[in-house]
């Protein structure tokens, strides 16, 4: 699994990169690079493309603290570097789970290449940067400690996974619901509050700051 998963990643890299070589990549990276390369020079994350702070945008701190290591290589291959990293690591809670259910070492295998080569996937990591995509990981392993039953971890990953992303907080808001039809009352509720308290004060209250007017996708 550990070979499987390595060169995927490096598989997502290079045809990322590639693509943003030859001219496929556009709006969406120029505007992260860009705000990337301001964070990682300790500069205000300003986007001159948007005409915003960042924040006023896509409301995502645990983007802007990646963001740090962009100096590495100040090169928008880091972002498609964090974002495969993040898709990849996504996967090993699908096939530790796909293991557990069916007990089969094959058919885990099998069910993790559906989940890298499903349209949705490589449609998004091949082509562009963006949060939704970086989210993934984290929301992967949000549900994966859902499954185990491991409360602690699971609360700590939901709240990293609305951190990457304002509108993930919509995502476990249907899926709290879920829980409370299941009967798991005590998760479900403490979901369903995170979730809708992250919602209306990240798009009410610190975009609208930011912005200085209502949110743009709300």
């Amino acid at each position: 699994i550990t070979v499987i998963s390595l060169l995927i990643f490096f598989y997502f890299v290079f045809i990322s990169y590639r693509n943003h070589l030859n001219f496929c990549t556009g709006f969406d990276l120029a505007i992260y690079a860009q705000v990337s390369w301001l964070i990682s020079h300790l500069k205000t994350p300003y986007s001159t493309i948007r005409g915003m702070m960042q924040p006023g945008d896509h409301f995502s701190p645990v983007y802007l603290f990646l963001s740090l290591g962009y100096a590495i290589l100040n090169s928008p291959l880091y972002l498609f570097i964090i974002q495969a990293a993040s898709v990849v690591a996504g996967g090993i809670p699908v096939y530790l789970i796909a293991k557990k259910e069916t007990r089969s070492i094959l058919i885990s295998i099998l069910i993790l290449f559906a989940y890298y080569f499903q349209l949705g996937i490589t449609s998004s990591v091949l082509n562009n940067f963006h949060l939704a995509t970086l989210s993934i990981g984290f929301v992967s392993w949000t549900l994966y400690f859902w499954y185990e039953k491991k409360t602690v971890p699971y609360f700590c990953l939901l709240f990293l996974s609305i951190l990457v992303k304002e509108d993930i907080s919509f995502l476990f808001i249907f899926f709290a619901i879920y829980q409370l039809i299941i009967k798991q009352y005590k998760v479900g509720l403490i979901t369903l509050i995170i979730s809708l308290v992250s919602l209306i004060s990240i798009t009410k209250f610190i975009i609208p700051f930011y912005l200085h007017e209502t949110y743009l996708f709300g």
